[in-house]
């Protein structure tokens, strides 16, 4: 877990490395993401959502039937799927995952992290290259609709633990969040009226294609 390089643009989670490196595993609906949806695993064949998920040796499936958050990887020790004949400890009909958390030791240590993806480290695209060649310097809209969308990630977080009572207690935490935004697709989603639009103008709406600009002499009074 903590040599491999496991790709951040879903979160660093775990469950991802375990469905791509064992037999007879797979997702039906739902997938993998950040907030993890174990219930969603198919184990040899078996039923969705009648999965079994441990922590540290406790039971800790909840929701439908395996869905938990995947703990994050800096707080992981170890991870284990049981897919064929689970032990008899566990007594379920599905398949099992295990998650044993780091402890505490006699010395203080931690651990931090940051992974990130910024449009200003990307290039733009070909295409939007190519209209913002043929752009006129004054036309703002223009050089606006065709630059590097937004397209960011922040995944962060660390890791702490230590002694409480030397040899006898111990504590251990970790912290991870995930941030991203993505406009490349849909760049205009999200938006407010222009300065002509609270005029009643809606013209700007009506255009001969995306990269045509506005219809000359158009109005929209609607």
């Amino acid at each position: 877990l903590r040599d491999l390089p496991l790709n951040a643009l879903n979160g660093r989670d775990a469950m991802n490395l375990l469905l791509a490196t064992t037999q007879a595993v797979n997702t039906s609906q739902g997938g993998q993401a950040i907030s993890g949806t174990q219930n969603w695993n198919i184990f040899a064949g078996g039923e969705t959502m009648s999965n079994s998920v441990y922590v540290d040796g406790m039971e800790s499936t909840a929701g439908n039937q395996g869905q938990i958050p995947t703990p994050g990887l800096d707080a992981l020790q170890e991870v284990q799927i049981q897919t064929y004949a689970s032990d008899a400890e566990f007594g379920t009909g599905g398949g099992v995952e295990l998650f044993q958390i780091k402890s505490g030791t006699n010395q203080f240590h931690g651990s931090a992290f940051e992974y990130l993806q910024n449009e200003a480290l990307n290039a733009n695209t070909w295409a939007n290259n190519q209209f913002l060649s043929q752009c006129a310097p004054s036309d703002t809209t223009c050089i606006q609709d065709n630059r590097r969308a937004k397209d960011r990630f922040n995944d962060w977080g660390g890791s702490a633990g230590g002694p409480i009572w030397k040899n006898h207690a111990f504590i251990f935490g970790d912290f991870e969040r995930y941030n991203k935004t993505d406009d490349r697709i849909s760049p205009n989603s999200q938006t407010v009226p222009t300065a002509q639009m609270l005029t009643g103008d809606f013209s700007q709406l009506l255009t001969e294609g995306a990269q045509q600009g506005d219809i000359p002499g158009s109005f929209n009074p609607c």
